[in-house]
């Protein structure tokens, strides 16, 4: 979707999924999960909440 420019439909989408991802407990796809907020954020010229998810990804 964000190659697409559907931006905000990617973090609509995100945030649908983010909490089930989640509770599955997989690391690498929490930290997966992360890193595509990072970028969505990024997309969107949000550069707090994009450095905030980098930051999280890697701890």
């Amino acid at each position: 979707m964000v190659r697409a420019g559907r931006v905000v439909d990617a973090l609509e989408t995100l945030r649908e999924h983010a909490a089930t991802t989640l509770a599955l407990g997989d690391v690498d796809l929490s930290v997966n999960m992360i890193e595509t907020f990072c970028l969505v954020f990024a997309e969107q010229e949000d550069a707090s909440r994009a450095a905030r998810m980098l930051g999280a990804s890697r701890a």
